[in-house]
Protein backbone atom coordinates (compact mmCIF):
# COMPACT_ATOMS: atom_id res chain seq x y z
CA UNK A 1 0.00 0.00 0.00
CA UNK A 2 1.21 3.14 -1.13
CA UNK A 3 -1.91 5.20 -1.22
CA UNK A 4 -4.24 6.89 1.06
CA UNK A 5 -7.48 9.04 0.49
CA UNK A 6 -9.26 10.62 3.48
CA UNK A 7 -13.07 12.05 2.33
CA UNK A 8 -13.71 14.35 5.55
CA UNK A 9 -16.52 15.34 4.04
CA UNK A 10 -18.99 13.11 6.19
CA UNK A 11 -21.35 14.77 8.33
CA UNK A 12 -20.81 14.12 12.37
CA UNK A 13 -23.03 15.74 14.66
CA UNK A 14 -21.47 14.68 18.27
CA UNK A 15 -18.98 16.99 18.12
CA UNK A 16 -21.18 20.17 18.79
CA UNK A 17 -20.55 20.88 22.00
CA UNK A 18 -16.78 20.78 21.51
CA UNK A 19 -15.29 24.05 20.45
CA UNK A 20 -13.71 22.19 17.45
CA UNK A 21 -16.23 21.97 14.65
CA UNK A 22 -13.84 19.90 12.18
CA UNK A 23 -13.74 16.31 13.89
CA UNK A 24 -10.57 15.04 11.78
CA UNK A 25 -8.86 17.61 13.83
CA UNK A 26 -10.08 16.46 17.29
CA UNK A 27 -7.20 15.26 19.40
CA UNK A 28 -6.56 11.47 20.30
CA UNK A 29 -4.44 11.81 22.96
CA UNK A 30 -2.57 15.08 21.91
CA UNK A 31 -3.07 14.93 18.68
CA UNK A 32 -5.45 15.30 15.60
CA UNK A 33 -7.26 12.44 14.87
CA UNK A 34 -6.30 12.90 10.77
CA UNK A 35 -2.27 13.02 12.20
CA UNK A 36 -2.66 9.44 14.09
CA UNK A 37 -3.97 8.25 10.88
CA UNK A 38 -0.86 9.76 8.24
CA UNK A 39 1.07 7.99 11.02
CA UNK A 40 -0.33 5.28 10.83
CA UNK A 41 -0.39 4.58 7.38
CA UNK A 42 3.26 5.96 6.49
CA UNK A 43 4.75 3.32 9.56
CA UNK A 44 2.77 0.49 6.92
CA UNK A 45 4.29 1.98 4.04
CA UNK A 46 1.71 4.79 2.43
CA UNK A 47 3.58 7.83 0.80
CA UNK A 48 0.77 9.35 -0.95
CA UNK A 49 -1.93 11.36 0.52
CA UNK A 50 -5.34 12.80 -0.89
CA UNK A 51 -7.29 14.53 1.62
CA UNK A 52 -10.93 15.54 0.62
CA UNK A 53 -12.76 18.19 3.09
CA UNK A 54 -15.62 20.20 3.07
CA UNK A 55 -15.24 23.53 1.25
CA UNK A 56 -15.34 25.71 4.07
CA UNK A 57 -12.34 23.80 6.27
CA UNK A 58 -10.41 23.58 3.08
CA UNK A 59 -8.41 26.48 4.05
CA UNK A 60 -7.76 25.08 7.96
CA UNK A 61 -6.84 21.52 6.75
CA UNK A 62 -4.31 22.99 4.53
CA UNK A 63 -2.68 25.12 7.01
CA UNK A 64 -2.48 22.54 9.72
CA UNK A 65 -1.31 19.07 7.13
CA UNK A 66 1.00 20.90 4.73
CA UNK A 67 2.27 19.41 2.33
CA UNK A 68 3.63 16.45 4.35
CA UNK A 69 7.01 17.23 4.53
CA UNK A 70 7.20 16.69 8.12
CA UNK A 71 6.22 12.85 7.59
CA UNK A 72 8.60 12.20 4.88
CA UNK A 73 5.37 11.96 2.39
CA UNK A 74 3.04 13.78 0.04
CA UNK A 75 -0.30 14.96 0.98
CA UNK A 76 -2.48 16.98 -1.91
CA UNK A 77 -5.87 18.44 -0.38
CA UNK A 78 -8.92 19.18 -2.43
CA UNK A 79 -12.23 20.60 -2.38
CA UNK A 80 -13.67 17.97 -4.66
CA UNK A 81 -11.83 14.84 -5.84
CA UNK A 82 -13.96 12.06 -8.31
CA UNK A 83 -11.51 9.57 -7.00
CA UNK A 84 -12.85 9.95 -3.76
CA UNK A 85 -16.12 9.38 -4.57
CA UNK A 86 -15.15 6.44 -6.56
CA UNK A 87 -13.92 4.87 -3.43
CA UNK A 88 -16.68 6.01 -1.03
CA UNK A 89 -18.61 3.13 -1.79
CA UNK A 90 -15.73 0.66 -1.25
CA UNK A 91 -14.96 1.57 2.51
CA UNK A 92 -15.33 -1.95 4.26
CA UNK A 93 -17.02 -2.33 7.64
CA UNK A 94 -15.81 -0.96 10.95
CA UNK A 95 -13.34 -3.91 12.21
CA UNK A 96 -12.01 -4.75 8.74
CA UNK A 97 -8.61 -3.42 7.18
CA UNK A 98 -10.21 -0.02 5.31
CA UNK A 99 -8.19 -1.09 1.78
CA UNK A 100 -9.51 -1.02 -1.56
CA UNK A 101 -7.43 -2.14 -4.46
CA UNK A 102 -4.69 -1.18 -2.30
CA UNK A 103 -5.43 1.96 -1.28
CA UNK A 104 -6.38 2.73 2.11
CA UNK A 105 -9.40 4.72 2.25
CA UNK A 106 -10.88 6.70 5.66
CA UNK A 107 -13.97 8.32 5.64
CA UNK A 108 -15.73 8.63 9.21
CA UNK A 109 -14.15 9.56 12.58
CA UNK A 110 -12.06 6.32 14.01
CA UNK A 111 -9.04 5.46 15.98
CA UNK A 112 -6.88 3.61 13.30
CA UNK A 113 -4.54 1.29 14.76
CA UNK A 114 -1.19 -0.05 13.49
CA UNK A 115 -2.39 -2.96 11.53
CA UNK A 116 -4.78 -0.19 9.86
CA UNK A 117 -7.98 -1.99 12.25
CA UNK A 118 -10.67 1.08 12.66
CA UNK A 119 -12.04 1.79 16.18
CA UNK A 120 -15.76 3.62 15.33
CA UNK A 121 -16.16 7.03 16.92
CA UNK A 122 -20.00 7.10 17.13
CA UNK A 123 -20.43 9.35 20.00
CA UNK A 124 -19.38 11.65 22.38
CA UNK A 125 -19.22 8.92 24.46
CA UNK A 126 -17.00 6.98 22.14
CA UNK A 127 -14.76 9.28 21.34
CA UNK A 128 -14.19 10.11 25.05
CA UNK A 129 -13.37 6.54 25.86
CA UNK A 130 -10.69 6.01 23.55
CA UNK A 131 -9.24 8.59 24.96
CA UNK A 132 -8.75 7.75 27.87
CA UNK A 133 -7.70 3.88 26.79
CA UNK A 134 -5.14 5.62 25.08
CA UNK A 135 -3.65 6.92 28.32
CA UNK A 136 -4.40 4.10 29.68
CA UNK A 137 -2.13 2.00 27.00
CA UNK A 138 -5.35 0.55 25.57
CA UNK A 139 -4.58 1.40 22.53
CA UNK A 140 -0.97 2.80 20.84
CA UNK A 141 -0.12 4.99 18.62
CA UNK A 142 3.18 6.14 17.30
CA UNK A 143 5.13 7.93 19.51
CA UNK A 144 5.41 11.77 18.77
CA UNK A 145 8.61 13.72 19.65
CA UNK A 146 8.68 14.79 23.59
CA UNK A 147 8.85 13.00 27.13
CA UNK A 148 8.06 9.80 27.75
CA UNK A 149 7.10 9.38 31.83
CA UNK A 150 7.49 11.94 34.45
CA UNK A 151 10.73 9.52 35.84
CA UNK A 152 12.67 7.63 33.54
CA UNK A 153 11.13 4.44 34.60
CA UNK A 154 7.35 4.99 35.48
CA UNK A 155 4.64 3.18 33.55
CA UNK A 156 1.59 4.37 32.23
CA UNK A 157 2.78 8.28 32.12
CA UNK A 158 3.49 10.10 29.09
CA UNK A 159 4.75 13.72 28.88
CA UNK A 160 4.97 16.42 25.65
CA UNK A 161 7.67 18.83 25.44
CA UNK A 162 8.16 21.47 28.06
CA UNK A 163 6.05 20.78 31.08
CA UNK A 164 6.17 23.32 34.19
CA UNK A 165 5.45 20.80 36.87
CA UNK A 166 5.37 21.95 40.61
CA UNK A 167 7.20 19.95 42.55
CA UNK A 168 4.45 19.43 45.27
CA UNK A 169 1.94 17.99 42.07
CA UNK A 170 1.16 14.54 42.41
CA UNK A 171 0.92 12.58 39.48
CA UNK A 172 -0.88 8.88 39.35
CA UNK A 173 -0.80 6.63 36.03
CA UNK A 174 -2.24 6.42 33.76
CA UNK A 175 -1.59 9.96 33.14
CA UNK A 176 -1.06 11.60 29.61
CA UNK A 177 0.16 15.00 29.58
CA UNK A 178 0.11 16.95 25.48
CA UNK A 179 2.77 20.06 24.93
CA UNK A 180 3.38 23.15 27.03
CA UNK A 181 0.97 22.06 30.32
CA UNK A 182 1.89 23.77 33.26
CA UNK A 183 0.68 22.04 36.52
CA UNK A 184 0.44 24.39 39.93
CA UNK A 185 1.24 23.45 43.46
CA UNK A 186 -0.72 20.55 44.49
CA UNK A 187 -2.58 19.91 41.93
CA UNK A 188 -3.44 16.21 41.52
CA UNK A 189 -3.71 14.66 38.15
CA UNK A 190 -4.83 11.33 37.20
CA UNK A 191 -5.69 7.84 37.13
CA UNK A 192 -7.22 8.45 34.00
CA UNK A 193 -6.57 11.64 32.89
CA UNK A 194 -5.24 13.06 28.97
CA UNK A 195 -4.47 16.88 29.46
CA UNK A 196 -3.96 18.24 26.32
CA UNK A 197 -1.51 20.92 24.91
CA UNK A 198 -0.99 24.59 26.49
CA UNK A 199 -3.13 23.62 29.49
CA UNK A 200 -3.02 25.13 33.04
CA UNK A 201 -4.16 23.42 35.97
CA UNK A 202 -4.26 25.67 39.19
CA UNK A 203 -3.28 25.02 42.41
CA UNK A 204 -4.85 22.35 44.32
CA UNK A 205 -7.42 21.11 41.64
CA UNK A 206 -7.97 17.23 41.05
CA UNK A 207 -8.12 16.00 37.69
CA UNK A 208 -9.10 12.38 37.56
CA UNK A 209 -11.33 10.32 34.63
CA UNK A 210 -11.23 13.07 32.45
CA UNK A 211 -10.39 14.19 29.00
CA UNK A 212 -8.85 18.40 29.41
CA UNK A 213 -8.76 19.52 25.61
CA UNK A 214 -6.15 22.06 23.98
CA UNK A 215 -5.87 25.59 25.21
CA UNK A 216 -7.71 25.22 28.59
CA UNK A 217 -7.10 26.91 32.04
CA UNK A 218 -8.59 24.86 34.58
CA UNK A 219 -8.75 27.27 37.98
CA UNK A 220 -7.68 26.68 41.81
CA UNK A 221 -9.48 24.16 44.29
CA UNK A 222 -11.48 22.15 41.24
CA UNK A 223 -12.20 18.60 40.78
CA UNK A 224 -12.90 17.44 37.66
CA UNK A 225 -13.72 13.82 37.57
CA UNK A 226 -15.31 12.05 34.14
CA UNK A 227 -15.79 14.90 31.97
CA UNK A 228 -14.68 16.39 29.01
CA UNK A 229 -13.42 20.47 29.47
CA UNK A 230 -12.76 22.33 26.69
CA UNK A 231 -12.00 25.98 27.25
CA UNK A 232 -14.64 27.27 29.30
CA UNK A 233 -17.03 24.31 28.59
CA UNK A 234 -17.69 21.56 31.17
CA UNK A 235 -19.27 18.81 29.18
CA UNK A 236 -20.75 15.01 30.49
CA UNK A 237 -19.62 13.00 27.60
CA UNK A 238 -22.52 10.48 28.14
CA UNK A 239 -25.23 13.01 26.94
CA UNK A 240 -23.20 15.77 25.47
CA UNK A 241 -24.55 18.28 28.06
CA UNK A 242 -22.05 21.37 28.68
CA UNK A 243 -22.24 24.18 31.24
CA UNK A 244 -19.80 27.26 30.81
CA UNK A 245 -18.49 28.05 33.97
CA UNK A 246 -16.50 31.86 35.01
CA UNK A 247 -13.60 32.78 33.49
CA UNK A 248 -11.66 32.46 36.59
CA UNK A 249 -12.92 28.91 37.25
CA UNK A 250 -12.28 27.80 33.90
CA UNK A 251 -11.19 29.26 30.38
CA UNK A 252 -10.55 29.53 27.16
CA UNK A 253 -6.88 30.05 26.03
CA UNK A 254 -7.95 30.86 22.57
CA UNK A 255 -9.58 33.82 23.19
CA UNK A 256 -8.52 37.11 25.41
CA UNK A 257 -11.67 38.02 27.11
CA UNK A 258 -12.43 39.94 30.37
CA UNK A 259 -12.37 39.72 33.21
CA UNK A 260 -8.96 38.05 33.00
CA UNK A 261 -7.69 40.37 30.28
CA UNK A 262 -4.06 39.21 30.11
CA UNK A 263 -4.63 35.26 30.08
CA UNK A 264 -3.55 34.31 26.61
CA UNK A 265 -0.95 36.97 26.23
CA UNK A 266 0.58 35.58 30.28
CA UNK A 267 0.66 31.92 29.18
CA UNK A 268 2.22 32.14 25.53
CA UNK A 269 4.85 34.25 27.93
CA UNK A 270 5.11 31.98 29.93
CA UNK A 271 5.93 29.10 27.48
CA UNK A 272 8.37 31.47 25.75
CA UNK A 273 11.37 29.71 24.72
CA UNK A 274 13.22 32.35 26.24
CA UNK A 275 11.38 32.91 29.35
CA UNK A 276 14.12 33.58 32.23
CA UNK A 277 14.42 30.82 34.87
CA UNK A 278 13.31 33.66 37.72
CA UNK A 279 9.93 33.91 36.09
CA UNK A 280 9.60 30.39 36.48
CA UNK A 281 8.59 30.10 40.12
CA UNK A 282 5.28 29.26 40.97
CA UNK A 283 2.66 31.91 40.90
CA UNK A 284 -0.91 32.34 41.75
CA UNK A 285 -3.18 32.89 38.51
CA UNK A 286 -3.17 36.40 38.59
CA UNK A 287 0.35 36.85 39.07
CA UNK A 288 1.12 34.21 36.17
CA UNK A 289 -1.56 35.96 33.78
CA UNK A 290 -0.73 39.35 34.30
CA UNK A 291 1.75 41.32 31.24
CA UNK A 292 3.19 43.67 33.74
CA UNK A 293 5.20 40.97 36.08
CA UNK A 294 8.77 42.34 35.86
CA UNK A 295 10.96 40.28 33.39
Amino acid sequence: MTRAVFDLRTPVVWNASLRQSIWALLPLGTRPMVETWIEQACANGCREFLVVPKAEELATLSRTLGDGSRWGCRIDVREKLLEADQYRSACGPAGERPLSRGVLWMNEPCLLSEDLIRQPIDSLHDYFRVNLDLSAGVHSLPVAPGYEGLTASAEGESVGLEPILAPSARFHSPLMLGDHVRVNGFAELGPNAVIGNHVVVGRGSRVVNSLILDDTYIGAGLNVDGRIVDGRRLIDPRDGLAIELDDLLLADLQTNRSPVSDLFAGVRRWFAPGAKKSERKEASPAEMFSTRRAS
